[in-house]
């Protein structure tokens, strides 16, 4: 026996003559030995220090269930923290993918950058998931946060509460991130984005596709990412952009600008939808278009098989003997 630290020395020749140890032991590798006897030893000891060998594993086996139910419940929570994480890093991945290609078909030389887990000037906050470089200057900026669920509200700064209470959560709104968005990542202008399947009913009922905050500025808009209907964020982005550019410029008047603001959302957003619908059609024209072509080949080909028939029946009229070849020819269509 040792004390420092505590140990128990096996020395000698240390053999046991039991087979259920041996068959055991002949399971494992050689390797292993070692490792397998410290922890059967270990074990042991624990059953002999309870009074009897039933109680021991009755008692083990409730600590299991208990300890397993645990790790169930924590398995749990955490696979949908993660589940919900990993929505938002893919929502806002896909955000910025779209967006970027719709700067890039303008031949913008705006830029993209995920920021959603960077901390911005507000100390520990991460609000603002995308920010778009206007001609690449950190200098004049729009700034976007992504809210893929219910947890946000429209949110009036002129309104009290349900209770007629001042709201004491001013940033679980639509309002209060872009407010707050705006001011941690260093914006000229913000756009709150949310789905029209997954978005709180007050948005639902307050957004008509796009709303204009002239006093932040911001835009509260709506899209439909399953369809892959980003039309209201180009639209709102795209006045955004004219905007952030103003106000870097020292010439944005915000009442004056508002009614300019408005008519280019309700404009542009018509505009895109329209070419929407234009390219349906396109699409539409090329498929008749294709179906005429192929329409035109059959008719081709039917009138050269008529006039096959129509030449190798005057000749049988007239009397002609038709060899046999020019029978399996006609037979087979190949001239």
């Amino acid at each position: 026996m040792g004390s420092d630290p505590k140990r128990v020395e096996f020395t000698g020749e240390f053999i046991l003559e039991n087979e259920f140890i041996y068959e055991f032991f002949n399971g494992k590798r050689a390797t292993e030995y070692d490792a397998t006897f410290e922890r059967a030893l270990t074990l042991g000891c624990y059953a002999l220090s309870v009074e009897r060998i039933g109680t021991f594993l009755a008692s083990a086996e409730v600590e299991l269930d208990l300890r397993l139910e645990e790790l169930k419940a924590l398995y749990t929570i955490r696979t949908l923290k993660e589940k919900y994480a990993g929505k938002g890093a893919i929502v806002e991945a896909d955000i910025a993918s779209v967006l970027q290609d719709f700067i890039d078909e303008r031949k913008w030389s705006d830029t993209v950058s995920l920021t959603g887990e960077t901390i911005g000037v507000i100390p520990r906050r991460k609000v603002g998931d995308l920010v778009a470089a206007i001609n690449g200057s950190d200098n004049c900026r729009v700034v976007i946060e992504s809210k893929w669920d219910k947890s946000v509200d429209f949110g009036d700064p002129t309104i009290l509460d349900e209770s007629k209470n001042v709201t004491k959560k001013s940033e679980k709104t639509a309002y209060g991130q872009n407010l707050t968005a705006l001011i941690n990542r260093e914006a000229d202008v913000t756009i709150f984005i949310s789905d029209t399947s997954i978005a709180h009913d007050t948005i639902s009922n307050n957004v008509d596709g796009i709303l204009f905050q002239p006093e932040i500025p911001g835009f509260i808009v709506l899209v439909n990412r399953d369809k892959g209907d980003w039309t209201n964020l180009f639209a709102a982005y795209s006045v955004a952009r004219a905007l952030a550019i103003l106000s870097s410029e020292g010439k944005y008047e915000a009442d004056r600008i508002a009614m300019i603001a408005k008519r280019l959302i309700r404009d542009l957003n018509n505009v895109f939808k329209l070419d929407a619908h234009l390219a349906k059609i396109d699409k539409g024209a090329n498929q008749v278009l294709a179906a005429s072509s192929d329409i035109r080949d059959q008719c081709a080909n039917a009138l050269e098989s008529v006039g096959r028939a129509q030449a190798l029946l005057t000749r049988s009229l007239t009397g002609e003997a038709i060899p046999d070849i020019d029978w399996k020819t006609f037979y087979d269509e190949t001239a």
